[in-house]
């Protein structure tokens, strides 16, 4: 390891804090999709949630993931930097899949 790969994973850790913290909180406003969901118009409330669950499971595991990953090439003196790439990925993943199944859950006309 290497200052560079190490300064390189800090603010790779600093910037998937930063992605996965703002994907959660942005969840918890999935709640107003199902605010025109009144009268004739259909909603699917449950979906929803499940987006916000898979909002939350994608930034846990990519917390995880990451943790695991940087410890053990660290233990084993291997280049850490590209460990936050991998989870700010899968944060990303995880964001769209839960918007995308959250917006199902929205107004249908």
């Amino acid at each position: 390891m290497t200052i560079l790969d190490i300064v390189g994973a800090v603010l790779g850790w600093i910037a998937l804090i930063a992605a996965a913290g703002m994907a959660v909180f942005y969840s918890f406003f999935f709640v107003m999709i199902t605010d025109s969901c009144f009268g004739p118009t259909v909603c699917d409330e449950d979906r929803v949630g499940d987006g916000m669950f898979i909002v939350w499971g994608g930034a846990l595991l990519a917390l995880v993931t990451t943790m695991v990953g940087t410890v053990v090439c660290a233990a084993k003196g291997r280049l850490v930097f590209y460990w936050p790439l991998i989870g700010l990925a899968i944060a990303i993943v995880g964001f769209h899949f839960g918007v995308t199944t959250a917006e199902s859950g929205g107004p249908q006309h």
